[in-house]
């Protein structure tokens, strides 16, 4: 919300925030409770069905909004090969919904309760990394996820979301990444 309005010129100052959970943005919508939302599919696609526009996304903010996954070092130690075959299962999920978008939507869709074409539209606009992709930004002399990681990090700290700075490079690892077959 902040680079939002950042990049619109506002403040946070200029809104009034409404603390409530993803599955309760739409029905204040509706309710008139909220006039919008920072949110994500499928709720974003239930407002927008309700007459909202989307203003922002993250696409306006390339690299800077990431997922992510975050094990405990302790469990990259005692479980190594458990995460090794968690994310050669992440990978093999993608290279699947990339072959039969159908039938990969119509499964996930399921878990969002949502229907499979639903689901698809949900995902356009999405830039989901590949291994070489979450790579460089885990990894090298700059990854690019330090990069942003500090730039979140300074705007957490200035929002007070944060009480200290985080050693955002020691939080970075590439290597059971590393370990995965290209």
């Amino acid at each position: 919300m902040s680079r939002a309005l950042t990049l619109n010129g506002m403040r946070a100052s200029d809104v009034s925030i409404v603390h409530l959970e993803s599955n309760e943005h739409p029905a204040a919508f509706r309710q008139g409770q909220v006039d919008g939302a920072v949110t994500f599919d499928p709720y974003r696609s239930q407002m927008v069905g309700a007459g909202a526009r989307t203003l922002f996304d993250s696409s306006q903010i390339p690299g800077e909004i990431v997922d992510l996954l975050a094990v405990r070092a302790s469990v990259l130690e005692k479980n190594p090969r458990a995460v090794q075959a968690m994310l050669a299962g992440w990978f093999k999920a993608l290279d699947y919904l990339e072959r039969n978008p159908k039938d990969a939507a119509t499964r996930m869709a399921v878990r969002e309760q949502i229907t499979g074409d639903q689901f698809l539209q949900a995902l356009r606009g999405l830039r989901i990394p590949s291994r070489a992709d979450n790579l460089k930004m885990l990894a090298g002399e700059q990854p690019s996820l330090a990069v942003s990681g500090r730039q979140l990090m300074n705007l957490m700290l200035d929002a007070k979301l944060l009480h200290r700075k985080p050693e955002i490079d020691a939080l970075l690892a590439p290597g059971p990444l590393q370990k995965l077959p290209p």
